[in-house]
């Protein structure tokens, strides 16, 4: 890519991912013509075939039949080169807030998107998104105006690991931790009875865990719980931030000086706008004093 979002305004970000959203959309229709009409040359090709004798007629009956093979493969190839440059595209604009820890200029360009190529509608995983941005940089209220229609009816019947993960740390950084714990059960009950299965739900878990526990000063169990995930390559830049950050905390805490600088420096790199970035920052710069004194 040769524009990076990381260098756009979130004006010029929303009309980047529109027009890439274009383009893509114009050459998967020009794809498609292409396939139909090298579809319909060759059926015309093959045709006088049809009018022949018995074993022209054979011949063409092969032809027919390699060719509409042929076209279905060309056609399903076309199908999912699409649905992969979708999620690429998508990946690549929801890094501004995952990669870049940008959220407020994801959710503003995101809004200026919604508007202008969904008509205003998002599906849940969209807005899961945007209410965990908003949590992201400190706007709890602008996050639960999001959360709260995403709210399950009946949480026994929410199998959604996204969501339930995203209100389940919701409640817990809004002190409502009785909710925070239903929401946390339900992840553990589903994980236990194997409906889903996956690093994504055992990393939700441990992560909302290892909160808890530092919260609790149990920091032995939260380093662990910590540990288990923090190496995993498919890692966000927001969740690689949080984590050091803790692991700073972890260390601040227990005297581990010399540790708690490294890991405060590695999430003020890489946290960009994240709300913990000023506490890391002064912490930082605390330890940096008193280790040079």
């Amino acid at each position: 890519m040769k524009k990076q979002y990381d260098s756009m305004t979130a004006n010029e970000c929303a009309k980047h991912f529109i027009r890439s959203r274009r383009k893509l959309f114009l050459v998967y229709i020009l794809a498609l013509i292409a396939i139909g009409s090298i579809h319909l040359a060759a059926t015309l090709y093959i045709l006088p075939l049809y009018f022949g004798d018995e074993d022209s007629v054979r011949i063409y009956e092969g032809l027919s039949r390699g060719q509409v093979i042929t076209t279905a493969i060309l056609f399903i190839l076309c199908i999912i080169i699409a649905i992969i440059a979708l999620i690429v595209q998508r990946g690549l604009f929801a890094g501004i807030y995952l990669n870049q820890c940008d959220p407020e200029k994801y959710i503003e360009a995101e809004n200026i998107v919604c508007k202008k190529i969904r008509f205003g509608h998002r599906n849940k995983r969209q807005k899961c998104q945007i209410a965990g941005a908003y949590a992201a940089f400190g706007d709890y209220d602008g996050a639960w105006n999001i959360y709260r229609e995403l709210v399950p009816d009946n949480l026994d019947n929410c199998n959604d690991v996204v969501i339930l993960g995203g209100l389940a740390s919701y409640y817990y950084n809004v002190k409502n931790n009785e909710e925070s714990v239903r929401y946390l059960s339900r992840l553990e009950a589903i994980k236990k009875s194997g409906k889903k299965r996956g690093s994504g739900l055992n990393m939700t878990i441990d992560h909302i865990k290892s909160v808890i526990a530092i919260d609790e000063k149990n920091y032995d169990e939260a380093k662990v719980l910590i540990d288990k995930y923090i190496d995993v390559p498919t890692l966000t830049g927001v969740m690689k931030a949080v984590n050091n950050y803790n692991l700073g905390l972890i260390a601040y805490e227990t005297g581990n000086y010399v540790e708690a600088v490294y890991r405060f420096k590695v999430a003020v790199n890489i946290g960009g706008k994240l709300s913990f970035i000023e506490d890391a920052t002064e912490k930082l710069a605390e330890l940096e004093k008193k280790l040079a004194a």
